[in-house]
């Protein structure tokens, strides 16, 4: 057997030792670019929680508002119990633009919610999260349409109808008004359903394939 001489033992050693020295280095590196990878994906998915923990804070906002709204028919009633006066009429006005205000204000908090759930689409997250954010959004989208489309109409018919009784109107146009209300609700409750129904579908959807942290 041929004997290896001692210079060429030491370049040999050498060259091992580099290569050696080489597979550490890329392995290093390649365990850096997955942490790295792995903490980017950490920051998307808190992106993400983020967007749609904002988004739930907007909807509340609207949904305390929606109950504000809803308890109007109660609000109206009890100031139209006691027998017709201008103070009646002054209270009965306040209360349709508050509602009113209340809307506009819903519609804000609407947008809001939208807004905070758009980045997600562009995250790098997991599909289901994608998913809900657009299951999501289209809620929102049809809660919007209610409020713009029917309750607007709505309180705009009350208010209507206040100045109707102030300027003393025949009771048969009054209740033209009254019957053009009582429409406007009807289609409204029907377009609320809609609404109840596109946000079981995205809750039912995050719950089912477990969205949140």
């Amino acid at each position: 057997m041929q004997k290896i001489s001692s210079r060429r033992k030491d370049s040999a050693i050498r060259s091992r030792s580099l290569v050696g020295y080489t597979r550490l280095a890329a392995a290093a590196v390649l365990a850096m670019f997955l942490a790295a990878l792995s903490l980017g994906c950490g920051l998307q998915n808190e992106q993400a929680n983020s967007a749609i923990e904002s988004a739930a804070k907007h909807q509340a906002q609207a949904e305390a508002l929606l109950a504000r709204i809803q308890a109007f028919p109660n609000d109206w009633a009890s100031i139209f119990s006691a027998p017709r006066s201008q103070d009646q009429l002054d209270k009965a006005n306040q209360l349709v633009k508050a509602r009113q205000d209340d809307v506009k204000q819903m519609e804000k908090e609407l947008d809001a919610a939208r807004a905070a759930l758009v980045p997600i689409r562009k995250l790098s997250v997991e599909q289901k999260v994608k998913e809900y954010a657009k299951l999501k959004m289209e809620a929102i989208g049809m809660w919007s349409e209610y409020a713009m489309e029917h309750l607007e109409g709505i309180f705009k018919e009350y208010g209507s109808l206040v100045n109707q009784i102030a300027q003393n109107w025949p009771q048969s146009e009054l209740n033209k008004t009254a019957q053009t209300i009582t429409a406007k609700v009807k289609e409204g409750s029907e377009k609320l359903n809609e609404c109840r129904s596109a946000e079981k579908q995205a809750e039912d959807f995050y719950n089912e394939n477990k969205v949140g942290p």
